[in-house]
């Protein structure tokens, strides 16, 4: 077996140092990468169950003041007044949100 020189040992090693450095930082910028994503999706859920959470509440509170309101009303009378009372409701600070009344009586919040 022949004996290798120094100075190819010296720059085996520094090859591969360099090699592990760069495999260290890839995979370190790889990880990062990753983690921010999580945190992003994660963000996204928290924003939308508290919007989920507010459209809710706001479609509770309206089907039953709705509900109280047309108690006793003949069906056309019913329908009328539901589509009275949510055709100018808009909500979010664009005003973008808004009630959408379906044949079924049902009241819907649309984004």
């Amino acid at each position: 077996m022949k004996k290798i020189n120094i100075t190819t040992r010296l720059l085996l090693l520094i090859g591969v140092f360099v090699f592990l450095m760069v495999l260290v930082i890839v995979l370190m910028i790889r990880s990062l990468n990753v983690l921010n994503q999580k945190t992003i999706d994660q963000t996204v859920e928290t924003m939308l169950s508290g919007e989920k959470g507010k459209l809710k509440v706001a479609t509770h509170s309206l089907a039953n003041a709705i509900s109280e309101v047309i108690k006793g009303m003949a069906k056309n009378d019913q329908e009328e007044t539901i589509r009275t009372m949510v055709e100018n409701i808009r909500y979010e600070e664009d005003k973008s949100g808004y009630f959408l009344h379906t044949v079924t009586l049902h009241v819907l919040p649309c984004l």
